[in-house]
C-alpha cells in the first residue's frame, strides 16, 4: 500500500490496535509531510458531533498523523477539534500543530460550509467526501445514479480544497470489481481529486494504479 493512509476507529486502545481496527484506506500519497513513525500514516476517526475526549488524548499519545473529523458541518467543529488537539498535544509533550485534521463532510450543511472551513485551522490536511452519508441526508437511495446534488457536492469539495491548498479526497465506490473501480478512480483524478477512499485493502491496488 504505497502512500496509503489507514483510517482507524476511535475505540481502539493504541497504535497497534488502530492498525488492526482500520475501516477505510485512502491511497494517494497525500500526507507525506505528516508521516507516521513507520509504515502507513494512521488517522484516528472522531465524530465532530460526539467526540470522546479520550480519543484526542489517545491520538496524541499514539503519535498518529492526525484525526479524521467525521460529520464535520462547520467551522466551529473544526475549531473545537483543533482546540482539543492542542490540549492533548500539550499533555503528551508534543509541539502544538503536530497532529493534522482531515475534515470529512457527509451532509448538505457540511457541503455548504466547505468554503469557510479552509480558514479554520492550520492543522487542516484535506477535505474528504462521505457520499453515502450525504445521500442518506438528502433521502437519496444508495444504489441510485448520482443526482445533481451529489455531483455539485463533489465539485464544491474540489474547489474548496483548491482554495485551501489541501487535497480533495473522493468517496468510496461500492463494489469489488477492479476494472470499474479503477475507472471511477481515474475519473476522480480527472475531476481534481488527489486521492480516493477505499472500502478495504482489496480496493487499494486499482485506486493506486489510477493515481500513479
Amino acid at each position: 500500500m504505497k502512500g496509503a493512509v489507514l483510517l482507524a476507529t476511535g475505540d481502539a486502545a493504541g497504535a497497534a490496535g488502530w492498525a488492526e481496527a482500520r475501516t477505510i484506506v485512502t491511497t494517494a500519497e497525500l500526507f507525506a509531510a505528516r508521516p507516521a513513525p513507520s509504515g502507513p500514516a494512521i488517522y484516528l476517526a472522531i465524530a465532530a458531533d460526539a467526540p470522546h475526549e479520550t480519543c484526542f488524548a489517545a491520538a496524541a499519545a499514539g503519535r498518529v498523523a492526525g484525526i479524521w473529523l467525521t460529520r464535520c458541518v462547520g467551522l466551529a467543529d473544526l475549531e473545537r477539534a483543533g482546540t482539543r488537539l492542542a490540549v492533548a498535544e500539550a499533555q503528551a509533550g508534543l509541539a502544538e500543530g503536530t497532529l493534522a485534521i482531515v475534515a470529512s463532510v457527509g451532509s448538505a450543511a457540511g457541503v455548504l460550509a466547505l468554503p469557510r472551513l479552509g480558514a479554520g485551522t492550520r492543522r487542516l490536511a484535506g477535505f474528504a467526501l462521505n457520499e453515502g452519508a450525504l445521500r442518506q441526508d438528502l433521502g437519496i437511495a444508495a444504489g441510485a445514479p448520482a443526482p445533481a446534488a451529489c455531483l455539485q457536492a463533489r465539485g464544491l469539495l474540489v474547489l474548496a480544497a483548491g482554495a485551501a491548498r489541501v487535497p480533495a479526497i473522493d468517496a468510496i465506490t461500492a463494489g469489488s470489481a477492479a476494472r470499474p473501480l479503477e475507472a471511477a478512480a481515474r475519473a476522480a483524478r480527472q475531476d481534481g481529486f488527489a486521492g480516493k477512499l477505499a472500502a478495504g485493502p482489496d480496493q487499494v491496488a486499482p485506486i493506486e494504479r489510477a493515481f500513479a
